[in-house]
């Protein structure tokens, strides 16, 4: 009944510590604005377009469309607005409102065909920023997903005769097998219904794009554009001979049959290994601290048998504070799983941490050498357990020195 009493006391007094009560509530109120920051919908890189076309039909306006829904569709880093008119475009990138800012000239399409890939597209960018390099590729990734359609039909426009001449109304069967047979057993062969089909039925068209300088790789730097009355610079980002597109991989390809199932994430805050090491620092903490009980004389007039259990219940008070703690911050975060499991897990790390510390103390005998090897502790398990990656899969014995950390125990479970 003792341990229990002495159990009960040393929670009370670490709960009339502020210090120690401000530690607790670090871990549940950084989850928290973390969580927080992370469910607020971020912007990303503000680039400005504008379409010198306003046919809706046209190619320079879908690819507007495309570019201002990129990001919702792919939660990418890029945030593309359209704006009305050059002028608007050319305030907002001085202004720093836009990272830069890409106008489509009149006829993007037209100039494709014609193979004047000079003045397609121009690039606004602002001072000191990486923007317009980063962002080219997926403008022109965006532009061609939006044009591989025209270019497929003015690739096959010649093609459909000798491709029906070689069995294509047959099935594919040179190796894709009679699958696909029936829906092409028809002699009215269309290529426009063959491209859309085969984007819907479980198999992909793929095409193979290049930079067309001889294998160089692409250089926003080495495309010059048109030199406008403004003094403005304006570019084509990405690839000088855009026919190099013509040399694509007519294949078709089985997909996966089996979608992999995008895992829920949590927060990129990395809670559950804060909190294990949290834990594991606050039991040493609790040692230092018994170890000052001890000199104090607290525990002499106790019986043999019960100075012992009376010890680890005192040092098991701030670790039991901080599991609460842990749990909280577990399921404020949206880390928490099952919880009868987490709370099993939590528990047992919590008497380990306990057990570890009492030996710990008890190998240092002095209260002082044990803070002096809190800070020791601390790296080590920051640095040698997977808290915020696992070093262990790029340094080699990482893993065996990161086993002489609790911590590492308790994560090996997650």
């Amino acid at each position: 009944m003792k341990p229990v009493l002495w159990f009960l006391l040393s929670w009370k007094r670490y709960w009339k510590r502020p210090g120690f009560l401000l530690l607790l509530l670090v871990l549940p109120c950084s989850a928290f604005f973390f969580q927080k920051e992370e469910d607020k919908p971020q912007q990303g890189i503000r680039i400005a377009v504008y379409a010198e076309s306003k046919d809706p039909d046209s190619l320079d306006q879908m690819l507007v469309e495309k570019l201002t829904a990129y990001r919702n569709e792919a939660e990418g880093m890029f945030s593309f607005y359209q704006v009305s008119s050059m002028e608007e475009l050319e305030k907002e990138v001085a202004a720093r409102k836009a990272e830069c800012g890409y106008v489509i000239y009149q006829g993007l399409e037209e100039k494709l065909e014609k193979r004047k890939w000079k003045g397609a597209i121009g690039l606004y960018e602002a001072p000191s920023t990486v923007a317009g390099l980063l962002s080219t590729e997926t403008v022109f990734s965006l532009m061609i997903e939006e044009y591989d359609k025209t270019l497929f039909l003015n690739y096959m426009a010649d093609k459909l005769p000798r491709a029906k001449e070689e069995g294509l109304g047959d099935g594919y069967e040179n190796g894709y097998g009679n699958e696909y047979k029936s829906e092409y057993e028809n002699d009215d062969l269309d290529a426009e219904e063959l491209y859309d089909s085969f984007l819907k039925n479980g198999t992909t068209f793929q095409f193979l794009y290049e930079d067309g300088i001889e294998g160089k790789g692409r250089s926003g730097k080495d495309m010059p554009g048109r030199e406008d009355g403004s003094g403005q610079t304006d570019r084509l980002s990405q690839g000088e001979d855009l026919n190099q597109t013509g040399n694509f991989l007519h294949s078709l390809q089985e997909e996966s049959k089996e979608a992999v199932p995008r895992q829920e994430k949590g927060t990129i805050f990395p809670v559950r290994g804060f909190v294990a090491v949290f834990l594991f620092i606050t039991g040493l903490y609790g040692g230092v601290t018994l170890g000052q009980d001890e000199k104090q004389g607290l525990f002499f007039m106790l019986p043999a048998m019960e100075k012992g259990l009376c010890r680890f219940a005192s040092l098991a008070a701030p670790v039991m504070l901080g599991a609460v703690s842990g749990i909280a911050t577990l399921w404020i975060s949206g880390e928490m799983g099952f919880w009868l499991r987490e709370l099993g897990l939590l528990l047992a790390y919590a008497i380990a941490v306990t057990i570890f510390s009492m030996a710990v103390k008890r190998i240092t005998v002095r209260g002082e050498l044990l803070s002096c090897m809190i800070p020791f502790f601390l790296l080590g398990s920051l640095i040698f357990c997977p808290v915020f990656v696992d070093v262990g899969q790029y340094v080699k014995g990482a893993r065996l020195i990161g086993r002489l950390f609790l911590p590492y125990y308790y994560l090996a479970f997650f």
